[in-house]
């Protein structure tokens, strides 16, 4: 046989696998692709024109910044954008049958930022949707009230109602249909200790479990300090309880994932865990019904922890030493928790919440330090202002050369 022959038939042996392969559809085991990013969470631009935005979003790209995370919803209270026209008092900055449209700022929001070589997350709420609860009241949650023993309805959707799970699968599902590149889920993905007493939740729960739901049988000395009512001691019907709300808590986004992943497959989601859910596991399960162990095993890409120094410094009545290694201890025990240090989104604030003050970037310097200090992980930080540390944040944010 030619030499040349028995070439070209060992080339055809070496090809045909791998053509046929990408002809055959086969699907072979997908890889968790979830890149680092480096992002800025937007509640609002403080800035009067669209020209305006794509200036400071110029600004962030050269401190490093490669992803946008804004704020797509308009509830009671929050601060509008100032570029965009106020059609609705409440409502959503997208197109969409579900809500009323405030302003459709997101498809030029996505332009600019795509422009720019930047993705751009999608911030949407969940259960508080004021536009819905104005329109159908109905539709509202309830929570057990410890001061008088009754039953009484919430400013939140009752996640457990067949047509609220319908209509927030519905409202992803046209927010994605925009070209973003992910969505952050709103820290209103809770259910707080007292709430989940709905009927449809207590009958699911009946049907699901055999037991009852019984406030009485949950809740162990109640007691009250400068007018608020607190519980000191929770009972075995609580956990059980409190798990089970959780469970229904990821159901529920699951099933807003897929709707939103059935017009977008593409999409990345993050979810806003707070840091009780890091260091005080039991605690958040009771107060947030969030489970970090629970969560790990959805599909979401990244696990957004709230990281707000000046909040957790105040709550925990921290001093500034203590409060460095509390970052530190609470990243790496992210970093246990997590196979993939790029789907950990640790968030830092750069305004104090209380007084509105920009936070001194000495101050936010030793926050990143503490945070990174621990090991790579995807970083973002909020508000975004007029005044940013972009000294800080390049330093963060920027690759570092050898």
């Amino acid at each position: 046989m030619n030499i040349k022959v028995i070439i070209i038939i060992l080339i055809s042996l070496l090809i045909i696998p791998v053509t046929n392969l990408a002809d055959s559809g086969t699907n072979t085991p997908s890889l968790d692709i979830s890149p680092s990013i480096h992002a800025a969470q937007v509640p609002t631009f403080q800035c009067k024109t669209l020209y305006e935005v794509e200036n400071k979003i110029k600004e962030m790209k050269r401190a490093g910044v490669d992803t946008i995370i804004v704020r797509v919803f308009q509830n009671d209270g929050d601060r509008f954008y100032s570029f965009a026209d106020r059609n609705n008092r409440v409502g959503v900055y997208f197109k969409t049958p579900h809500a009323p449209l405030v302003d459709d700022i997101l498809g030029d929001l996505v332009e600019i930022a795509h422009r720019n070589r930047m993705k751009i997350f999608a911030w949407m709420t969940t259960r508080r949707c004021d536009w819905k609860i104005y329109e159908r009241p109905d539709l509202r949650g309830y929570k057990y009230d410890i001061e008088s023993g009754g039953i009484i309805p919430t400013n939140g959707l009752n996640i457990f109602n067949k047509e609220v799970q319908k209509y927030l699968r519905d409202i992803y599902a046209d927010l994605a249909a925009y070209d973003i590149d992910g969505i952050l889920f709103q820290d209103d993905l809770i259910l707080r200790h007292t709430e989940g007493y709905s009927r449809e939740a207590v009958s699911l729960y009946i049907t699901e479990s055999g037991h009852r739901v019984n406030p009485n049988d949950m809740f162990r000395g109640i007691y009250e300090k400068s007018g608020k009512y607190f519980v000191s001691n929770y009972t075995p019907k609580f956990w059980r309880w409190a798990k089970w709300k959780n469970r229904q808590i990821l159901n529920l986004v699951e099933a807003m994932m897929g709707s939103a992943r059935s017009v977008n497959p593409d999409l990345k989601f993050a979810l806003n865990l707070y840091y009780e859910t890091i260091t005080d596991p039991k605690n958040a399960l009771a107060w947030l019904s969030q489970d970090m162990n629970a969560a790990l095993k959805c599909n979401f890409d990244y696990y957004s922890l709230m990281a707000y120094h000046r909040q957790i410094k105040k709550e925990l009545q921290l001093s500034n030493k203590d409060l460095y290694i509390f970052l530190k201890d609470m990243t790496a025990k992210m970093i246990d928790l997590i196979d993939n240090p790029n789907k950990i989104l640790i968030k830092v604030q750069v305004v104090d919440w209380d007084t509105n003050i920009p936070i001194p970037h000495r101050e936010i310097d030793k926050v990143f330090e503490s945070i990174t200090s621990q090991g790579r992980v995807s970083l973002a930080f909020t508000p975004v202002t007029k005044y940013l540390p972009l000294k800080v944040i390049r330093k963060y944010y920027l690759p570092r050369s050898s």
